[in-house]
């Protein structure tokens, strides 16, 4: 008898498991207007994956640098420095990036989209955010960028 309800416990606990692998908790963004990565500007993912890139080999001021040209921040020497440093501290707490992943997007227009990213590190993952805009002027910049250990956020509220 106790193997009959053990048996029915492991099933129900299985068939739960195998149901939320199929609907997992959606990322912390309006799921309905998440672009395909095909459907998102190629400027923009080839600036963040190159801005990835580069700091999965260590070239924070050269990430930094890239992913601000032209950009306002990028224009303030002090503002750089201090995401670079940042950026710098975090990869001594948790390590070096070693890959990452495009978690959501959202527009709020064809001009102004923002992206969000999880970076792997050996010890935990953290939460990029990249907001892009489309000058008349000079093409795609980047207008903000943020970063954090938060990366619980990017689940749904439960």
């Amino acid at each position: 008898m106790k193997f009959f309800f053990a048996f029915i416990f492991l099933s129900i606990v299985v068939t739960a498991n195998l149901h939320a692998q199929d609907n997992p908790p959606k990322a912390n963004a309006p799921s309905e207007n998440l672009p395909s990565t095909s459907a998102l500007p190629k400027e923009i993912v080839g600036m963040s994956a190159e801005f990835f890139k580069l700091m999965m080999v260590g070239n924070t001021g050269e990430a930094f640098q890239r992913l601000l040209k032209n950009s306002p921040i990028g224009d303030k020497p002090e503002q750089t420095k201090r995401l670079t440093d940042q950026a710098k501290r975090a990869e001594d707490i948790y390590g070096l990036m070693k890959g990452f992943e495009r978690v959501g997007s959202e527009s709020v227009a064809e001009s102004y989209i923002r992206l969000r990213y999880l970076a792997l590190h050996d010890k935990y993952p953290m939460r990029w955010i990249f907001t892009f805009y489309r000058s008349p002027t000079k093409g795609w910049i980047t207008v903000n960028v943020k970063f954090d250990d938060d990366s619980e956020y990017f689940f749904s509220k439960e």
